[in-house]
């Protein structure tokens, strides 16, 4: 297969290129996914993302012969990404965390965070398309993300004034964020 006449190709937006990369790393692609989720619809959520942003990156590549192993670091990366978010919020959702809680939760947060937090957990967007959209890198994103999380569990310790038990009762709250953040990533 000449990598670099099909990378050029794609490199133009040219559509039977693309599919050409796409059919060249499909089926590996695949049995990577396997390794970290047993569901299909998941393993297809992280190839398509993972398609779209390689297309968007490709002039990131110094070497077309390179494409597979570049390919493939995506594709890790994002499976990696999203199986370690799921499993973190793979809990029962409580009835007493709703939308009025999230709101209340992201309300004295930075303008930038609320629409971070948003996007990224009410509009299910992904790292990539909340950085383009803002114009910044990945990691500024990522890093907005990880200070929201911070700040969600903040706030889920500082409503423990339960009684009795309020290590039990922050757990049960943490689980109904971490489970509602997650049914809204869905």
């Amino acid at each position: 297969m000449d990598w670099n006449e099909l990378i050029e190709k794609a490199k133009r937006q040219d559509a039977e290129a693309i599919e050409q990369l796409q059919e060249a790393v499909a089926e590996p692609a695949q049995r990577i996914l396997m390794k970290y989720t047993d569901n299909v619809n998941t393993a297809k959520e992280i190839l398509y993302d993972t398609y779209r942003n390689a297309w968007n990156r490709l002039d990131e590549l110094k070497d077309s012969a390179d494409f597979p192993d570049w390919f493939f670091d995506l594709l890790k990366e994002k499976a990696a990404d999203v199986m370690t978010r799921r499993k973190s919020f793979n809990t029962e959702m409580s009835p007493d965390w709703n939308d009025d809680t999230f709101e209340k939760a992201v309300a004295d947060m930075p303008p930038m965070e609320q629409r971070v937090a948003n996007m990224y957990y009410r509009d299910n967007m992904s790292i990539e398309d909340i950085a383009s959209a803002f114009g910044v890198e990945r990691e500024v994103i990522q890093g907005n993300i990880n200070d929201i999380q911070s700040k969600l569990d903040a706030y889920i310790s500082d409503a423990s004034d339960r009684p009795l038990w309020p290590w039990v009762a922050g757990a049960v709250t943490a689980a109904a964020v971490g489970t509602y953040l997650w049914k809204k990533r869905r």
